[in-house]
């Protein structure tokens, strides 16, 4: 395997994520999780949820999850 490996971590739908005076729909995990996956030497990639049909192909593309 050439160069990280690349760490997929799925994350959850916060309804209202507060930034400053904007309030959004947003995709969040803990900051803890993609550090302690780069401190692995791996390159975290953050999973929004997505429709069920898509999981197949996302994760082949990943070297772990």
């Amino acid at each position: 395997m050439a160069g990280r490996p690349l760490i997929g971590i799925s994350t959850y739908l916060e309804a209202a994520a507060r930034w400053g005076t904007w309030e959004l729909e947003a995709a969040l995990l803990p900051a803890g999780y993609p550090r302690l996956v780069q401190r692995a030497g791996g390159l975290a990639a953050m999973l929004p949820p997505d429709a069920p049909e898509h999981a197949t192909a996302t994760v082949a593309r990943l070297d772990a999850l």
